[in-house]
């Protein structure tokens, strides 16, 4: 269907004929044909640039996608016209300049090819009519209209198609533009009465192509930076639809099955709404890249969101706006194909209907689908919405809802208001939905798909399609809650039991698992709205468990679970978990082993469902220190005081036991030298491995370092013992980041005598461990130079940097912040900044230029964020003074954004 023509084209077109009729008037012959190329490109580039500034204007998606496609249209048809007579060649006569795929359904982007066949009607095209083709796509290129082409004779066609559901699907789109109409007709009769696509046959290739595309995306829409195109609910998912309707049934559009009663007039409209939006934002995408770019980047997304009208308000930025219309238009669309897909197939592929399974008065399956027996059952009884959910959570995971029972359901979903909240059997049937524990993160992910979720729950109904823009949550917020469930209920299942086998076991004996899933759909539910949202997600979760008649016990662990979901993963990432005191003061807020349990388990579903690359085994085991250490001091009695020199002298006989006989008298002497706060620092373990290396060392061999695989823990563990020269900890952070070793713990420690023992726990580039032997080696041998002070050879082959493309893109203000109550003898410090390279190198840099020591560091980067802890103390050895926290302040704030400003 060829595009309208407006008022702004016409004029266009006018001066186009006008300039080429000059051409032939005013030019030689040959000083025609360039002044032709040239006419043609400012035609064309005149039109692109009036295009963008519609855009910039407001114009919608079809003014824009059509009005590319008009241009090219009239401007390939007048080439076609007066080229051959530049060029004193005709066309063939049987050729016909034929467009197709995308363009051929009189849609293109600022940006996309322009796809044409060149059609022959003649079995074999001459040499020369092959290069009449060649110098026309020369010259296309010339004038900088990017096309895509090929050159087929109507045979060839039917032939390609055969083999190529991509080919076939081109030509079902094929739009007649010049030359042979009759060449045109001969591919048109051919296509309808010699298809080898059959009408099933076509539906099923359609439907496994888009299975596998949706696969290629992890079969979610919600990834924060999606494709336009071609990922789940985006445009791609709307053509297949009109290509499986036109080849069944030869209905152009989706207008045409709205007229054919396939999709009722409120689904057309949504559909239409939702293709204009995508087809304005893909507009906008490709202007603001200056490229055929299908992701919706970081890079672009600000500029997007301005362009389209989108304000920063204090509740949400104007981009998070606009991706929340976008993610909540894929559900949208991803709904109303999926009905769509199962009401063509039925029509498609009729099926012997076999007899169906009935579940009760209401419900039965037939062909695989749930079905409402009677469509009017949820007017008549509401109630029957859950049951629904219900029936569906019991069947096998191949079971889905019919397609006319979704409509009903769809048309249905304003009876879940207040009063059916409040029905008592709404609720009993929402909890058992709950409880059943089995197929439940299925049958959430259709009740939120369907929008029932969001009704029973409206404060869940707000966080759908709500993104957080940074680097750390990679999914909206209904999408990562949904995960969250995904993995606590596979701590259930025992095919995942060898994933994390204390969460598998831990799961096993907690008595009531649907406290825990309830915490999981509150725990991020008042993001967006400001404030604090475990506070208000507490507040909300409360209701919905006195609402749901939960004891008073079970409604205070939720509540409590929601308002601390983030302590447990703070306090293993930012606080010394081998502080007694540390430790203390986490199991008080516990208070007994109950909630330790619920909110471990909370804690590793949450952040496994933040961001795929986020969990590492270096976090999985700080969070199983903090929870042994935990359950410890539960067992012990928090509140009695701890007795040092009871733990340190317990401590040493167990390192004693790990030492060679002859080794005691040495390992005694050397303990004399080390400060209390070094034996509650470290495991036997880890004594054992320092002070074997320690006393077994010679006075040559200083700078001592070792490195190690953790035997029983997470990270490389690296061991450096060497005089307390000044400097010391900027040194060894700047060896380490130089080697391309992400430091994630430091510890330190200084002798009486004036020696630093000092180690450092290390991960790779990739965040992974180092294990090969001849790699921790080469490691030992080049900080052990480095300390003596010898010149740093080139980067070891080993070495891996990345650093992502968006993190220079979010603005991450530096933030540093003292605490000089929460733990003695240490200034502690938090500094948040930009993650760039070398950060911790910067912080010692900068540290050491003010006289201050370190003793010991936590860092943890979350996205494009760096948190990292520090505990300080002055030149003396204690606390800093007061008076002197803002110059440290301004010093690290002024080196660190000086810093990011040279790797920006």
């Amino acid at each position: 269907m060829r595009p309208t023509v407006h008022m702004s084209d016409l004029l266009q077109r006018q001066m186009l004929r006008e300039q080429t009729h000059a051409i032939f008037a005013g030019h030689a012959p040959d000083a025609a044909l360039p002044a032709f190329r040239q006419v043609c490109k400012d035609y064309l580039q005149q039109g692109r640039l009036q295009l963008q500034d519609a855009y910039r204007r407001g114009a919608g998606g079809p003014q824009l996608v059509h009005g590319q496609c008009r241009l090219a249209d009239y401007l390939l048809t007048q080439i076609w016209r007066y080229l051959p007579r530049l060029l004193q060649r005709p066309a063939p006569q049987d050729l016909a300049l034929v467009a197709v795929g995308g363009y051929g359904r009189g849609e293109l982007h600022p940006h996309s090819d322009v796809d044409l066949l060149f059609l022959f009607g003649s079995e074999a095209p001459s040499a020369e009519d092959l290069s009449f083709v060649e110098t026309l796509v020369t010259f296309l290129w010339d004038i900088r209209l990017e096309v895509g082409h090929s050159a087929r004779t109507v045979s060839e066609c039917l032939a390609e198609t055969a083999g190529d559901i991509t080919i076939a699907t081109s030509l079902l789109e094929a739009r007649w533009l010049a030359g042979s109409k009759d060449s045109f007709a001969r591919l048109q009769h051919s296509l309808k009465v010699d298809n080898p696509w059959t009408s099933a046959a076509f539906f099923e290739a359609k439907v496994a192509e888009q299975r596998a595309r949706h696969a290629r995306f992890g079969d979610t829409a919600y990834n924060l930076e999606p494709n336009v195109k071609d990922g789940p609910g985006a445009l791609r998912d709307l053509q297949v639809i009109e290509w499986v309707a036109k080849r069944h049934s030869g209905c152009l559009d989706l207008r045409c099955l709205s007229i054919a009663g396939i999709i009722t007039r409120e689904e057309y409209r949504t559909l239409i709404r939702a293709r204009n939006f995508l087809w304005r934002l893909r507009a906008g995408l490709h202007y603001a890249a200056g490229r055929k770019e299908e992701r919706l980047l970081f890079d672009y997304q600000y500029r997007l969101a301005e362009e389209l009208g989108y304000q920063d308000t204090r509740e949400s930025l104007a981009v998070e706006k606009l991706m929340k219309r976008y993610f909540r238009t894929l559900k949208e669309v991803s709904i109303l194909t999926e009905m769509l897909l199962q009401t063509l197939r039925e029509d498609i592929i009729p099926v012997q209907h076999g007899e169906p399974r009935v579940l009760d008065a209401d419900f039965e399956v037939r062909d695989g689908r749930l079905r409402a027996i009677d469509l009017g059952i949820f007017a008549k009884q509401p109630h029957s919405i859950l049951t629904l959910f219900q029936h569906l959570q019991r069947q096998p995971a191949h079971i889905s809802v019919g397609a006319r029972t979704m409509r009903a359901l769809r048309a249905n979903l304003g009876r879940i208001d207040r009063r059916f909240r409040e029905d008592p059997r709404n609720q009993a049937a929402f909890m058992a939905i709950l409880r059943h524990g089995s197929g439940l993160t299925r049958v959430l992910r259709h009740m939120n798909a369907y929008g029932v979720l969001g009704a029973y729950i409206p404060p869940f109904g707000r966080i759908v399609g709500q993104m957080q823009h940074d680097l750390f949550h990679v999914y909206t917020v209904d999408q990562h809650t949904l995960f969250l469930v995904r993995n606590l209920r596979r701590f259930a299942v025992p095919d995942f039991a060898g994933e994390l086998p204390l969460c598998s076991q831990i799961y096993g004996q907690i008595d009531k698992p649907e406290l825990l899933i309830i915490a999981g759909l509150f725990h991020d539910i008042a993001k967006g709205r400001g404030g604090d949202h475990s506070q208000l997600g507490a507040e909300d979760v409360q209701r919905f468990c006195q609402r749901h008649g939960l004891p008073a016990e079970d409604t205070a662990l939720v509540t409590w679970l929601v308002r601390q979901h983030l302590v447990m993963s703070s306090t293993s990432q930012r606080r010394d978990i081998e502080d007694p005191e540390v430790i203390g003061e986490f199991a008080r807020l516990m208070g007994d082993q109950r909630h330790l349990d619920y909110l471990l388990l909370l804690t590793v579903a949450d952040i496994r469902a933040t961001n795929p690359g986020l969990w590492n085994s270096w976090k999985g085991q700080l969070l199983w220190d903090l929870y042994h250490a935990t359950s410890a001091a539960l067992r012990r009695d928090t509140l009695a005081p701890v007795d040092s020199d009871a733990l340190i002298r317990h401590k040493q006989s167990d390192v004693l036991n790990l030492l060679p006989s002859q080794a005691e008298g040495l390992a005694q002497r050397h303990w004399e030298r080390l400060s209390s706060a070094y034996f509650f620092r470290y495991d036997p373990q880890e004594i054992a491995w320092h002070t074997q290396a320690i006393v077994e060392s010679h006075s040559l061999d200083l700078p001592l370092v070792r490195a190690r695989l953790h035997p029983q823990h997470a990270g490389t563990e690296i061991l450096v013992y060497a005089p307390n020269v000044e400097g010391l900890f900027t040194h060894l952070t700047g060896a380490l980041d130089r080697l391309g070793l992400n430091v994630v713990d430091a510890r330190l420690d200084v002798t009486p005598d004036g020696f630093a023992l000092d180690t450092f726990r290390v991960l790779d580039g990739d965040n992974g461990n180092i294990s090969d032997p001849r790699i921790l080696r080469e490691l030992e041998q080049r900080l052990q130079e480095g300390l003596r002070g010898q010149a740093l050879r080139s980067a070891p082959a080993w070495r891996v940097r990345r650093r992502r493309r968006q993190a220079s893109l979010f603005n991450v203000p530096t933030e540093v912040s003292f605490n000089n109550q929460a733990l003695e003898p240490y200034t502690l410090m938090e500094v948040i900044a930009p993650d760039r390279p070398g950060l911790l190198y910067r912080i010692a840099q900068a540290l050491q230029s003010l006289g201050i020591q370190v003793h010991g560091a936590k860092v943890a980067t979350f996205g494009e964020r760096a948190e990292d802890t520090f505990f300080l103390v002055d030149k003396h050895g204690a606390k800093l003074d007061e008076a002197v926290l803002p110059e440290v302040e301004t010093r690290l704030i002024t080196a660190l954004t000086a810093a990011s400003a040279v790797n920006a």
